[in-house]
């Protein structure tokens, strides 16, 4: 049997505050989860804003490290596209440093290779090399959220986490979105921990659905299993709301 990309086993997070006169402040937002996504395989988590699906990207890419359990990777350089990407594009760079960037820090390269590489991403993301000159502001939503799928990829990571990535953009523009995901999987054999409040979002997307709240995993299966026969209360409630 092929080994999962990623592994989670027994993860409890938390984050330490100082509440009034310095006094220590716990609070647990991840509690005994585990998981595991396998080769090639797109894994949905759903949950409510709050349950802890961030605090879990962000304890898998190394972000967050006020854990117990245990992470495996069996990729290298896992990479994330983000919610908003106008937020995380430095407005002041151009597309094409911006997509260059992860090479030049990894420095393997030399300019006009890495040059070559970024033009051939851009291609592969949906942006002709008429885009490398202009800046984040010259872009519509979908465009910017295509530059930062060209980051995230640039380096060829195996596994990407995407965290509500097209929350931010018109139904439209999730759709193309989602059929470029879809299609980089193909093309590069990736695998996805895709993670995402949108029920219509996940189910076209994922193979497999994880339910997450209040920090646990309370649910999984196949998108038809799970959306179909709701089998805890919180699930046929968000269900439920998603149908209105």
């Amino acid at each position: 049997m092929t080994e999962p990309v990623l592994e989670v086993k027994n993860l409890s997070a938390r984050y330490i505050t100082r509440g009034f006169l310095g006094r220590k402040k716990e609070r647990r937002v991840i509690q005994d989860l585990s998981l595991d996504v396998q080769p090639g395989e797109i894994l949905g988590l759903v949950g409510e804003s709050g349950c802890g699906k961030s605090t879990l990207a962000k304890c898998v890419l190394g972000l967050h490290t006020d854990y117990t359990g245990e992470i495996i990777h069996r990729t290298n350089r896992p990479q994330m596209v983000f919610q908003d990407p106008a937020g995380s594009l430095n407005p002041s760079k151009t597309v094409e440093w911006l997509v260059e960037e992860p090479l030049r820090a990894y420095g393997k390269y030399d300019k006009a290779e890495r040059k070559q590489r970024v033009m051939k991403m851009l291609e592969r993301v949906g942006l002709g090399g008429e885009y490398a000159d202009r800046k984040p502001r010259e872009l519509s939503g979908g465009q910017r959220q295509r530059v930062g799928i060209a980051i995230a990829l640039i380096q060829r990571p195996r596994f990407i986490i995407a965290d509500e990535p097209v929350s931010a953009l018109d139904v439209t523009i999730q759709q193309q979105i989602i059929e470029l995901l879809l299609q980089l999987r193909a093309d590069f054999d990736l695998s996805y921990l895709f993670i995402s409040h949108d029920l219509n979002v996940i189910s076209q997307i994922s193979d497999r659905v994880l339910i997450m709240n209040e920090g646990r995993i309370i649910e999984q299966g196949s998108p038809e299993e799970v959306f179909s026969s709701p089998k805890t209360d919180y699930t046929k409630n968000l269900v439920a709301a998603a149908l209105l």
